[in-house]
């Protein structure tokens, strides 16, 4: 069910959605929706619940997320070009990488209680710390 979900969000309308619920955790169906720039009607199709597209954006963001580590190839020795390449495909889907972040310090899912939760571990941080450590063992 959520790729088929997956399949009506398409990149543009994914990064504005990812943006609004950055900016604004505590937001409604409706109130996302206008700050996307979509109609309510719209967002309902792809997603009815607010959870759903938490969960949605989430596992995009994730996606996302993999996908950078994966063609940054971190195992390679030239730290510096592979660094380049994280961070430019990083920057590729920058609004995906906001929201995952967020989503990770704060309680987005919750409309009532969107305070931080803290730093939690992923495997993100897991893939940077091995690489910056290697890199500093090279040097």
């Amino acid at each position: 069910m959520a790729n088929e979900l997956d399949d009506k969000l398409d990149e543009k309308l994914a990064g504005a959605l990812a943006l609004a619920l950055s900016r604004y955790p505590r937001a409604n169906l409706q109130q996302l929706a206008r700050v996307a720039g979509t109609s309510k009607g719209t967002l309902y199709r792809i997603c009815s619940t607010r959870e759903g597209l938490i969960e949605l954006l989430v596992a995009r963001g994730e996606r996302h997320m993999r996908a950078s580590l994966e063609q940054a190839d971190l195992t390679q020795p030239l730290f510096a070009q592979a660094l380049q390449r994280l961070t430019e495909h990083l920057i590729s889907g920058a609004a995906l990488y906001m929201f995952w972040s967020t989503a990770r310090w704060v309680n987005i899912g919750d409309i009532k209680e969107s305070e931080p939760q803290g730093y939690t571990p992923s495997f993100f941080n897991q893939a940077l710390e091995e690489f910056f450590l290697r890199g500093q063992k090279a040097c």
